[in-house]
């Protein structure tokens, strides 16, 4: 039980509480409005969250689209073609990218909206391509690489053998982080669980890029 008349009632409140001078509360808000077109602060959040989900549900995606090439004897399809084995299965790996990244970019924006809705009707400009930016560079090579890794091991397995191993790296990723907002290294699953911080972010910023674009490459070279 928490709240009025528990043990958490009274005293207890302050460790819930971190002071705040009017010129931090300040320089938050212009951080916010001005640095931050206030979605940005509410797309690295979503992006949290959202990479999470997608450290994991690629991995089905890319599985069951190689398991059903097999069972359709799509092998026997490629070798009659005149197109290569590569160029078949960078389509396929392609098209799957997509199908993962367009709803993502849509429930991003529908997450945006209220935001920049709420925003106008108080003056402040909104930054309307916020979901659109923080997508394609936090979460899109997320999808890539768990795309790439699964694609890969299932066609070298014939197994679903994807399945567990990169379930463990996910996991792992996910409890390896010392802090949730930040230190990104070379995590796969980068966590910024705050509203806000555009600060902080803005120094970490390039760590996260270098991350990101690590994962491009693996993805690209897989």
């Amino acid at each position: 039980i928490v709240g009025k008349g528990s043990m958490y009632d009274g005293g207890y409140a302050r460790y819930a509480q971190e002071p705040l001078s009017y010129e931090d509360a300040m320089q938050n808000y212009r951080e916010l409005c001005e640095e931050d077109g206030v979605t940005g602060a509410q797309m690295r959040l979503f992006c949290d969250y959202a990479g999470i989900v997608l450290a994991f549900l690629p991995i089905f995606v890319g599985v069951a689209s190689c398991l059903r090439d097999r069972r359709a004897k799509e092998d026997e399809v490629i070798y009659y073609k005149r197109i290569s084995g590569f160029a078949l299965m960078a389509s396929r790996y392609a098209d799957n990218v997509v199908m993962v990244f367009i709803p993502v970019v849509i429930w991003a924006f529908l997450v945006q909206m209220p935001c920049v809705y709420e925003a106008a009707s108080r003056g402040i400009a909104a930054d309307g391509f916020a979901f659109l930016k923080y997508s394609v560079l936090w979460l899109l090579p997320v999808i890539m690489v768990m795309l790439s890794a699964s694609f890969l091991i299932t066609e070298a397995t014939d197994t679903i053998l994807a399945i567990p191993v990169l379930f463990v790296w996910g996991i792992a990723s996910l409890f390896s982080a010392s802090t949730l907002t930040g230190d990104f290294g070379w995590k796969l699953i980068a966590r910024w669980n705050e509203f806000g911080g555009y600060g902080q972010f803005a120094e970490e910023a390039g760590r996260l890029y270098l991350n990101r674009g690590l994962y491009a490459v693996l993805a690209a070279a897989g």
